[in-house]
């Protein structure tokens, strides 16, 4: 096991065509730590399977150093990183059974028969394999199969596993039990793992730490619970979520001792002192951002001292209530974990709890969050 260190990585590829941009990756300054489960996260084409095979060698950075175990590894070829990859496909052996596409990468390197029957026997305990080891890959379902992709990469125990979005083609119940599964297996063996996804609640579910990719750029490293309370901006805050956070772009006014956010529509919302404090001297605008849960909302009349707002639809998601509002000219959603009577063109009361608000400065750095110390 090792720790692998990136230091100023950075990977330039051409424009293709006059009309595209060149895509740049980096320069990343990021440490991928010993015995832990780190998970890079992000949108499509943000950089994450790049980050992965340059540490796996398959990629070579255009500048910037790489280290696993305290060597550099720049010069060395992928065959000698002890370096252990797991694919969105299952890139098995279909003529080898089970068992024996769980040896294959013990028998390459000589170990001693007994030691392979023990590490494949023990890699079925974890991975729930042991009734199917006689079973080639055509007669296993698309998660068995990626069970024994996993298994194969974890079975000879390397320095480093690297999954590129291994559940992406899974239905979501299987990537659930997988999640689990992986999260299970690394804790076992105190492997560092670097693990690839798009999805956020995934990222969130399974990792110790998480690396939040944007076009090629790192905007913020930490756990899961600080990614989520205390974002480091404006895009980390958006992407997290089961359901987008609203963004309001407007002013911060002061009226006696109270102060409070006007948007560009003319919607006002209190706001607390400790948040409007946060906000540096000449800062001209900003953005208000709350999360759709922490929105109280109410039918119209049972709140008087609520928002006036409209409903416009209603939808059932994963067992929440998505309701997306108009509110003099703002459009608001709200996710719900109780049944909704409200239907299109009600009107309703919104509710907006001051200690729930985030601020956003131009650039989208964050000036105030629930989790962050003012």
């Amino acid at each position: 096991m090792a720790e692998v260190v990136l230091t100023k990585v950075e990977r330039v590829f051409p424009a293709a065509t006059r009309a595209l941009e060149p895509f740049r990756l980096g320069p990343l300054d990021l440490t991928l730590p010993d015995g832990k489960l780190t998970v890079l996260v992000g949108p499509s084409g943000c950089g994450k399977t790049t980050i992965l095979r340059l540490i796996a060698g398959l990629d070579r950075p255009t500048g910037g150093q790489i280290s696993i175990g305290g060597k550099s590894v720049e010069r060395v070829p992928p065959r000698h990183r002890d370096v252990a990859m797991v694919f969105q496909d299952h890139a098995l052996y279909p003529q080898m059974t089970v068992f024996a596409n769980l040896a294959f990468p013990l028998k390459m390197r000589r170990l001693p028969r007994a030691e392979i029957r023990a590490r494949v026997r023990q890699a079925a305990l974890w991975l729930d394999l042991e009734p199917l080891l006689d079973r080639r890959p055509a007669q296993l379902s698309g998660g068995q199969q990626q069970r024994v992709a996993l298994g194969r990469a974890i079975v000879r125990r390397p320095q480093v596993s690297l999954l590129d979005e291994p559940l992406a083609h899974l239905d979501a119940p299987l990537r659930a039990e997988l999640r689990e599964l992986v999260g299970g297996v690394q804790r076992r063996l105190g492997l560092a793992m670097l693990y690839v996804t798009h999805d956020q609640s995934e990222a969130t579910a399974i990792g110790d730490s998480l690396v939040v990719l944007n076009q090629g750029r790192i905007e913020q490293v930490a756990p899961p619970e600080e990614i989520y309370a205390a974002p480091a901006n404006r895009f980390v805050a958006g992407f997290f979520g089961a359901a987008r956070m609203n963004f309001l772009d407007g002013l911060l006014e002061r009226r006696a001792d109270r102060w409070r956010f006007v948007s560009d529509e003319g919607l006002a919302l209190p706001v607390s002192a400790a948040s409007a404090n946060a906000v540096p001297p000449g800062v001209p605008r900003v953005t208000l951002g709350i999360r759709p849960q922490d929105i109280r909302f109410e039918q119209s009349g049972e709140r008087p001292d609520g928002l006036p707002a409209t409903v416009e639809s209603v939808q059932l998601s994963d067992g929440r209530y998505l309701v997306r509002l108009a509110a003099n000219g703002c459009r608001i959603v709200v996710d719900s974990p109780t049944s909704v009577s409200l239907k299109p063109g009600d009107a309703a009361s919104l509710d907006f709890p001051v200690e729930r608000l985030f601020l956003f400065d131009p650039s989208g750095s964050t000036l105030a969050a629930p989790g962050r110390r003012l």
